[in-house]
């Protein structure tokens, strides 16, 4: 029985998402043949390449002169009438969009056709460290996958004053079965016909952001189609926050999967390979939803995953760096499962993992120089909800004793037992970036947050960490319930007057999540309603009498004019803002203009 781990499009192709190689190390820990297939960055290889381009450019020019589309009005499709029925509205935006764009950005979409395959070789050699070569060759890979995009418009067009498409099963479902405006169609299509499934007995999905779940059921659909037998399963964080949306609708497991994986995965996918081998019943499958033989949906019991200590290294068996669009292999570490602080009420980072469990000092430092000396992986990005200051510690003392030589770039809460002593040992060890939760400058709204931090001492801590020579990137929140304008201009002008110790930051406007705890207390933070959003959704909205008039433009403008051409600023994801601290540093890429 052979199985494949796959990633889907559409997110960065920066390195292995490592859920895809935990779970498929898991499963061969256990005997059985499995690799993983990550089809995000085969998806993005394609797409650079001059030739697909050039078909792409063609199929959406051939909308024009389609005999479908002729009677298709030339409008603005910002004054779009959003009451027609969805085909129509789907003919105006497409051809539209296609003309606007082919009009519009004629010399770019020209230009990065005959660049892309130049701009790919750049992100993979030294030239990514020219910002000038590397900001260009952003800008035409950037451009490359909207043209691959554009003969599908409006799949995901940014141009729309609101999406034609809700969280809802019967628009997934639509997108999903549409392939006038899904571009994963013919992709699939591709490799199903080149062979790549033609062994496989068991396939896995792994979906961590929303816009991952038309390809997942897509690539299901078709799977299914030419192979009958095929057992196809879906998992990841997100899928187990919308899991009622499957139990709701219960046609996506006639139509698309067999199961659907909650929470951890790691024992899942094990009994369900056994099951699959006719070595185990699915009711004993833990963390699974399935259709049985009566056609009920069964939800079996959670088994929360605890045991890092005995976890399988996740294995690389199936990546090929070579089409990472980095110029160093770089590969993310989970050292701890869970948050070990857990009270944050606006978050829900912690929805499937209610338990905080922990690698020791020792497999940690086994699984790095395992990825070095077999990879030469040297650039880690830690991906623990918040890394414990103590654990680390005794991490760090470890790394300078074997002078291991790797970069890391990490996520830690601003607490109090953190020192400069502490952070110049971590600067020692490796530690190059540090991402850190500021949030709120007011202390009424950090309170209300719970966020348990040394609040009056956050300051002081980036400076002994940018001192130290560690990139601090720091996140805020603007607009939590109750939240006044002048909060709301504290924590801009926080940001505003110190960006030598803030080198680089994002401020998030408020979402209720709808697993986070102001969910189930809305009248404790000034909330007077919840409105449920569509079942594939992870937000609700609300509503609240308390929440501010935010009249901040000119803070934020000013704000947004201070970073306006600081290098950092498009260095995004932070996969490339960790490379360009390998490369230069804190002190020297803070520097770094455009």
């Amino acid at each position: 029985m052979k199985s494949l781990v796959i990633y889907l499009p559409f997110c960065y192709p920066f390195s292995p998402y490592l859920a895809m190689p935990i779970l498929t190390g898991q499963l061969k820990k256990y005997g059985f043949n499995a690799k993983c297939y990550d089809m995000n960055v085969e998806f993005h290889y394609d797409v650079y390449k001059k030739d697909f381009l050039e078909k792409s450019l063609q199929k959406a020019k051939d909308v024009l002169t389609d005999e479908k589309y002729k009677d298709i009005p030339d409008v603005n499709i910002l004054e779009l009438d959003y009451n027609l029925p969805i085909e129509q509205k789907i003919s105006i935006l497409k051809k539209n969009i296609i003309k606007q764009a082919l009009i519009d950005n004629a010399e770019l979409i020209d230009y990065t056709v005959s660049h892309v395959e130049d701009a790919f070789k750049t992100m993979k050699t030294d030239d990514f460290y020219n910002v000038q070569k590397f900001l260009e060759a952003q800008t035409v890979l950037q451009t490359a996958i909207e043209i691959a995009f554009l003969p599908y418009s409006p799949c995901i067009s940014r141009s729309l004053r609101k999406p034609i498409f809700t969280d809802v099963y019967e628009d997934i479902r639509y997108q999903a079965l549409n392939k006038d405006i899904n571009p994963y169609f013919e992709f699939f299509n591709d490799k199903i016909n080149q062979g790549v499934f033609e062994s496989i007995n068991v396939i896995y999905l792994s979906v961590s952001h929303p816009n991952q779940l038309v390809p997942a059921l897509t690539l299901s659909k078709q799977l299914k189609e030419k192979y009958k037998d095929i057992k196809i399963n879906i998992g990841g964080n997100y899928i187990t926050r919308i899991k009622d949306a499957f139990i709701k609708n219960p046609e996506i497991f006639d139509k698309f999967i067999d199961t659907v994986i909650l929470c951890d995965g790691e024992n899942a996918v094990v009994e369900l390979a056994q099951y699959f081998d006719g070595k185990r019943d699915i009711s004993s499958v833990s963390n699974i939803i399935y259709k049985n033989e009566n056609g009920e949906i069964v939800e079996n019991p959670i088994v929360v995953y605890t045991d890092l200590e005995s976890r399988a290294i996740p294995s690389l068996d199936g990546i090929d760096f070579s089409k990472y669009l980095l110029p160093v292999n770089a590969f993310s570490i989970q050292s701890s499962k869970g948050c070990y602080w857990n009270k944050c009420t606006f978050c829900d980072y912690s929805f499937g993992k209610p338990v905080f469990s922990s690698y020791s000092v020792e497999k940690l430092i086994e699984e790095l120089r395992y990825y070095k000396e077999n990879y030469d992986i040297k650039c880690f990005e830690f991906v623990d909800d918040a890394l414990v200051v103590d654990f680390f510690d005794k991490v760090a003392d470890r790394l300078i004793e074997e002078n291991l030589g790797v970069y890391i770039y990490c996520y830690f809460r601003l607490e109090s037992n953190i020192t400069k002593e502490l952070l110049e040992k971590f600067y020692k060890a490796g530690v190059i970036g540090i991402q850190w939760g500021y949030e709120a400058t007011s202390e009424r709204i950090m309170k209300l947050m719970n966020k348990g931090i040394d609040v009056k001492n956050r300051l002081n801590i980036l400076k002994m960490s940018a001192e130290a020579g560690i990139w601090n990137r720091v996140f805020g929140i603007a607009g939590y319930p109750t939240e006044t304008e002048d909060e709301i201009i504290s924590t801009l002008s926080t940001f505003m007057n110190n960006t030598d110790i803030m080198n680089s930051f994002e401020i998030f406007h408020y979402g209720l999540f709808k697993y986070s705890k102001m969910n189930k207390n809305k009248e404790q933070f000034g909330i007077d309603e919840i409105f449920e959003s569509g079942d594939f959704s992870t937000i609700n909205n609300f509503s609240s009498n308390k929440l501010p008039k935010i009249r901040i433009a000119k803070v934020y403008s000013q704000l947004k004019k201070k970073i306006a051409n600081k290098f950092w600023t498009k260095c995004i994801p932070d996969e490339y803002l960790m490379v360009f601290l390998m490369k230069y540093g804190a002190k020297e890429l803070n520097e770094m203009t455009f």
